[in-house]
């Protein structure tokens, strides 16, 4: 999906998904789909200062979200949502919790680089989606870049890169995690000294 020239990344829902539109339902809003899984409310061109869309919380049932603006619920294949005001609902979607986004694995001399620019990472629902993890082979030349990028949510964490790496990340912005807004592992090698690096410059994380 994309807007303004930025692209987001995830597993939005396509038509022939949902079983209906939004619907008024109480006080709340009501939205089925007919297939199943774990899935979040998101709109990608209702954004805070930041550029990243305003994050739905998970509520423990229909009453509670009906409390609070900005909440969503889920009973099998219905969703519930307490829009945040001034919302435009023919620009809400829903977004499935989907696995690992980028993958890098394999051969252990892999010496890869690659460089993303203005994408944004939209795993899914925050404590039902697994963590967003860009997995770098067993190698220290292996390097990533991002350039204005954007992570949104995840079980754990919004952005996490594991293995042996160098990442540099420029005006990137990580938000709505469950845990780190960006987190780093590294498969150390002890024995010829190397291990991953990380450079972040004017990075910004919050709301995790």
């Amino acid at each position: 999906a994309s807007s303004s020239g930025f692209t987001w990344i995830g597993r939005f829902l396509n038509e022939s998904e949902y079983a209906s539109g939004w619907e008024k339902y109480e006080n709340i809003y009501k939205r089925s789909i007919n297939i199943n899984g774990d899935v979040s409310p998101v709109n990608i061109k209702n954004t805070d200062n930041y550029g990243m869309p305003l994050g739905y919380t998970l509520c423990a049932g229909e009453e509670e979200c009906a409390l609070q603006k900005g909440t969503y619920y889920q009973k099998d294949n219905d969703i519930y949502v307490n829009p945040f005001d001034n919302e435009n609902l023919d620009n809400l979607n829903l977004i499935l919790a989907d696995n690992v986004l980028v993958s890098v694995n394999g051969n252990s001399r892999w010496l890869g680089k690659l460089a993303f620019e203005n994408i944004g990472f939209m795993p899914g629902t925050l404590n039902s989606a697994k963590d967003q993890v860009l997995y770098g082979a067993d190698h220290n030349d292996t390097a990533f870049a991002f350039f204005g990028c954007r992570f949104f949510k995840g079980k754990n964490c919004a952005i996490s890169i594991a293995a042996r790496y160098n990442a540099f990340l420029f005006d990137c912005v990580s938000a709505y995690a469950s845990t780190d807004g960006f987190n780093y592992h590294s498969n150390n090698d002890t024995e010829n000294k190397i291990a991953s690096a990380v450079v972040e410059v004017n990075c910004i994380s919050y709301s995790n």
